[in-house]
């Protein structure tokens, strides 16, 4: 009867990286599951949603960031198996550049679409001109995000590193010869020094005094967090061109990193240049510190391995679904006649995180997989 949300676990999975993933929408979930009880009426459920979300912050790190150095390390593979040892063409670009937004666009596309239809129709101050801007990923390219599907700032970020990078090597090795491995390494070195040097323009020019203005003009930014990719990138670098290096500290290297993940948030940093500038990259380098353990831990047994590796699976539609599609629109106008507030709120938690399971089980496996099966078909001969 349940066999339309059964899903098909691939066993050429990596278990490591899907316990890391796993990990990251969790984080991303339970911060955005505060919202659920933060916007009732009521003085007792918003006492009881502060009580929530302080605890959650000693225990919830930034999963977007996560992701992010993680699609940097596995993009970079996948360029490096398309570019290297090889003629740089701009078939093998069109190709790469297809698989990718095969993956990404549909479950984004539909999503995008269905909130912009929805607003056309219930929202008087929707502004249809500004939401064209989210189909080209132009919305917080160097500015602010807007309040409109606000989840979307991470996608931009990663939409652009997949059309600049594989564009600089092409450039690159058409106009002046260069090797894939040196231009590879270049593109993310200027990238890092980039990005960060924007971070620095931000932070002096900038009076960046809530955590509202330093998630807007430093965190949700295409141009101040592509560096966050890069260091994946690199992880890929090593671990192709230096898999000994790699493997060699992998435990060291990822005690290493749960230490600096744990300074970074627990110890009491006042230095504002390091708040705004570099905490961005010791947080991405601490991810990279913990991939080479994690990469090597090919598979798992039991129920959590199925768990993670599940969750892992409808990540990317649990992102796209879990704030705007379902706490702004579903449980906004759910229609439950329950007087008694803590009971309401209670009820609308709840539908929050069967909704949140169910429609991502749904969306991955009717929008995602079917664009993933057919994708190899439309390759550019």
């Amino acid at each position: 009867m349940l066999s339309f949300l059964k899903i098909e676990i691939n066993k050429k999975r990596i278990y490591g990286l899907d316990i890391l993933r796993a990990i990251a929408i969790i984080f991303v979930v339970l911060e955005h599951s505060t919202y659920t009880l933060r916007n009732s009426n009521s003085d007792i459920v918003k006492e009881i949603s502060g009580a929530y979300s302080w605890y959650l912050n000693y225990f919830v790190f930034d999963g977007v960031s996560i992701f992010f150095v993680l699609s940097g390390f596995l993009i970079g593979g996948i360029l490096i198996k398309c570019f290297d040892n090889q003629q740089i063409s701009l078939k093998i670009l069109i190709n790469f550049w297809i698989k990718r937004w095969a993956r990404t666009l549909p479950a984004y596309l539909f999503v995008l679409s269905l909130l912009v239809l929805l607003n056309c129709n219930f929202s008087k101050d929707f502004n249809f001109y500004e939401a064209v801007n989210y189909y080209f990923f132009i919305q917080n390219f160097n500015a602010p995000h807007p309040d409109f599907f606000p989840e979307a700032w991470s996608l931009s970020v990663e939409e652009w590193f997949y059309l600049l990078i594989p564009s600089s090597i092409f450039l690159f090795s058409w106009l002046f010869n260069i090797p894939f491995k040196k231009i590879l390494i270049t593109s993310a070195v200027v990238v890092l020094l980039f990005s960060t040097l924007m971070r620095y323009e931000y932070f002096s020019s900038h009076l960046i005094n809530t955590h509202e203005d330093w998630s807007l003009l430093l965190r949700k930014q295409v141009i101040t967090r592509l560096d966050s990719l890069m260091f994946g990138l690199l992880g890929a670098y090593l671990y192709y061109y230096h898999n000994s290096l790699w493997l060699k500290h992998k435990t060291l290297s990822f005690v290493l990193g749960i230490i600096i993940l744990l300074s970074n948030k627990y110890l009491p940093w006042n230095d504002a240049l390091y708040i705004n500038v570099f905490s961005f990259s010791v947080y991405s380098t601490a991810i990279l510190l913990l991939l080479p353990f994690l990469n090597n831990l090919e598979s798992g047994k039991g129920f959590f391995y199925k768990l993670l590796t599940y969750i892992s699976l409808i990540s990317y539609s649990m992102y796209l679904l879990n704030l705007s599609i379902i706490q702004d629109w579903i449980l906004y106008f759910f229609p439950l006649l329950i007087s008694n507030a803590i009971l309401l709120a209670s009820v609308k938690f709840f539908c929050y995180w069967f909704l949140l399971f169910f429609l991502s089980i749904l969306m991955y496996k009717y929008i995602e997989r079917p664009f993933m099966d057919i994708r190899n078909k439309f390759e550019v001969k």
